[in-house]
């Protein structure tokens, strides 16, 4: 069903050059993709940590005032904090997460065979961005109305909320168009065309206390206010997608409905894809969905990493009867693979 490229990683943090002398890349995963005058463009999410003593982790955080970082010193031994996930600090008392321990932002990479990427040396989208004082992360492209759209996650003290942004045809500038939905939001995508003459959008916010990061659907006037917001499609209890789930890719519009890819995590933290099949005039309507995962960790680079068994993949781009997805592994490298549509197909199975 899913042919991984041969050359896979196609991208680790050797290629990278950190942003400050004193960091180190220790991620670049999660890309857009966007392909245009056939060249394919990625946007990849950098995560960097600040080199440190042994005993310590310094956290970098942006502020506005210096045009740069400033560092939180965590003492690896206090007692206060929790260290048991290496992408995050947490309160021992409360266990909610106080820090990241890296800081990410968004970089372009470009091709003109779609397997050999020359990476940019200049952010597209950093922590300068409003609301993104601990970095931005995982972004999503939309071709919409002749314009291109890119969501992200703009992570502050504040919390982990939608941004928008509008790019050129060659992804060289990025005009923010602001944060459009509050904390905590992740894993937004735009529909690639209006319906019933409103832009729609797939989110997934996280509840605290009652309920559980479902999909939701929206829709709005003019791309920054957005309501009707409703539930799509939900987790799944003892399943792959039981503990959380989230849009992988911008809906593909086909013959038999809005065809949604989505990653879900179970109970050991293991990431893979599914898909939902959306009717085409009612997209609140899932007519299909995958019992099994399309794709999960298999090989060495998926398994194994900063944060091992993922497959995340959050860039596609139709090719004849098939989909080039690009996706982050382990939360360390970028790779990619064709996917059969047909198999997508004989997967999906009619909602009860």
């Amino acid at each position: 069903m899913f042919e991984r490229f041969s050359k896979n990683p196609l991208l680790t943090p050797h290629d990278i050059e950190p942003s400050v002398p004193h960091h180190r890349v220790i991620g670049v995963f999660n890309p857009a993709a966007h392909r245009i005058n056939g060249v394919t463009y990625l946007v990849l999410r950098v995560a960097e940590q600040a080199i440190s003593p042994p005993d310590r982790i310094s956290i970098p955080i942006y502020d506005e005032a210096l045009r740069g970082y400033r560092y939180m010193e965590i003492v690896k031994d206090d007692q206060q904090y929790d260290l048991k996930d290496a992408r995050v600090v947490r309160s021992q008392k409360t266990g909610r997460i106080l820090y990241l321990t890296s800081v990410s932002y968004l970089i372009v990479a470009e091709s003109t065979d779609g397997i050999h990427f020359t990476v940019r040396k200049r952010p597209l989208i950093d922590a300068s961005f409003p609301y993104a004082t601990y970095g931005v992360e995982d972004p999503r492209l939309t071709a919409l109305e002749d314009k291109l759209y890119l969501t992200y996650s703009a992570v502050s003290a504040d919390g982990v909320m939608v941004g928008l942004a509008q790019l050129n045809d060659t992804l060289t500038e990025a005009q923010p168009l602001g944060i459009i939905l509050p904390p905590e939001n992740k894993n937004a995508v735009l529909f690639p065309e209006r319906i019933h003459n409103a832009y729609a959008l797939l989110h997934r916010p996280v509840p605290f206390g009652l309920g559980e990061p479902n999909v939701y659907l929206a829709f709005s006037p003019d791309l920054v206010h957005w309501g009707e917001h409703r539930v799509l499609f939900r987790v799944r209890s003892g399943m792959w997608d039981s503990v959380r789930i989230g849009v992988a890719v911008p809906p593909l519009k086909t013959e038999y409905g809005w065809l949604v890819f989505y990653h879900g995590a179970d109970e050991q933290g293991i990431y893979a894809l599914g898909a939902v099949l959306l009717d085409l005039e009612r997209p609140w309507r899932v007519l299909k969905r995958t019992r099994d995962p399309l794709i999960g960790p298999e090989a060495p680079y998926e398994k194994q990493g900063f944060y091992g068994g993922v497959v995340f993949p959050t860039g596609a781009i139709m090719e004849g009867a098939s989909l080039i997805l690009y996706y982050g592994a382990a939360d360390t490298v970028v790779s990619g693979g064709r996917l059969s549509l047909k198999d997508v197909w004989n997967k999906l199975e009619p909602i009860d």
